[in-house]
């Protein structure tokens, strides 16, 4: 107990001194920290399971590789609706004149229904190899998002272990010096 206690005070001593350099004190001024109290242990998840399961539901770099992935399936969407046919309708109402027209002497009205129809009839199959392109770019950002929430939570697996052994140790040091 006695050894880790001589550590504890020896790192403290360099911590003490690295800060002083940093802030471009001598290295003799002494320096005073607050007392900040113990550490609020409900800041970090214990349980490692739903820490990541947070995380994929809020990490701002799994949210937004996801969102790509669903503008590639619209642009899917987009490339398959281009083949099919299309329907217009317009309408139009005129009072004294058309456009482009000056006024007329008498009171005139006339209005008008329009409906079209535009079917495609054989563009080379050009349109078969947009949804093809389209598809393949969904199969590629499907592969960024799974590879960036791999990158993330590993990551964060990473950080909640040093978390957690940093309060541990925090914990424990507060034991041997109280």
């Amino acid at each position: 107990a006695r050894l880790e206690l001589a550590r504890a005070v020896a790192d403290e001593s360099k911590s003490k001194s690295l800060l002083r350099v940093q802030m471009g004190e001598e290295t003799g001024a002494p320096v005073l920290l607050a007392d900040m109290g113990p550490p609020p242990q409900d800041g970090v998840e214990k349980d490692l399971g739903r820490f990541l399961e947070k995380s994929r539901n809020s990490h701002p770099a799994i949210l937004a590789a996801r969102r790509e992935t669903d503008a590639a399936k619209a642009r899917v969407d987009q490339a398959r609706a281009d083949g099919l046919p299309v329907l217009d309708l317009t309408a139009n109402r005129y009072g004294n004149a058309y456009p482009g027209q000056g006024l007329q002497a008498g009171k005139m009205e006339q209005s008008s229904v329009g409906l079209s129809v535009s079917v495609p009839f054989f563009e080379g199959f050009q349109r078969t190899y947009k949804v093809r392109e389209a598809e393949s770019q969904v199969k590629q950002s499907e592969a960024r998002a799974l590879d960036v929430e791999r990158r993330v939570l590993a990551d964060l697996t990473s950080i909640h272990a040093d978390a957690v052994s940093s309060l541990s140790l925090v914990e424990a040091a507060r034991l041997l010096l109280g």
